[in-house]
């Protein structure tokens, strides 16, 4: 696993060197639309891809078509730590809304990130770092047993 330092917003360029596992530092600017849980994104992840979207961050894992979605439309997944919302927003230098103030933590917003550190779950080479991890958890189990 490699560790980069990364300028938002992505470029192809940048996304071709990025491989699952690998630890990443973001900087610059990044949209969000904020959810409690990854998984229920999954339903507007595809469209947001094929409008030209090439990275998303989450908490947790993503489903089959969606990861393979990351791959086809050249983008990437990354996971931030979960629990460490308060560490995280330290990294987070500037919140502003623009869009549906009403809904409060749910409104889209506009960040900017110095140093936010992130995983790469899903590469566009079909890397996935959460089936990785499960494999060689499996692995140690079973050679502990």
């Amino acid at each position: 696993m490699a560790e980069h330092r990364l300028q938002l917003p992505l470029t192809d360029e940048i996304i071709e060197e990025l491989r699952a596992d690998d630890y990443v530092y973001l900087n610059g600017p990044a949209i969000t639309a904020r959810d409690t849980t990854a998984a229920r994104m999954d339903a507007y992840t595809i469209p947001l891809l094929e409008a030209g979207l090439k990275g998303a961050i989450g908490k947790g894992g993503r489903g089959h078509d969606v990861r393979e979605a990351f791959v086809k439309h050249r983008a990437v997944y990354f996971l931030a730590v979960g629990g460490a919302a308060a560490l995280l927003s330290k990294r987070i230098v500037r919140s502003n809304v623009v869009a549906y103030e009403d809904l409060g933590m749910e409104a889209i917003r506009l960040l900017e990130f110095e140093e936010f550190p992130a995983v790469v779950c899903n590469d566009i080479h079909g890397g996935d770092a959460l089936e990785t991890g499960k494999a060689e958890w499996r692995r140690e189990v079973t050679r502990g047993a």
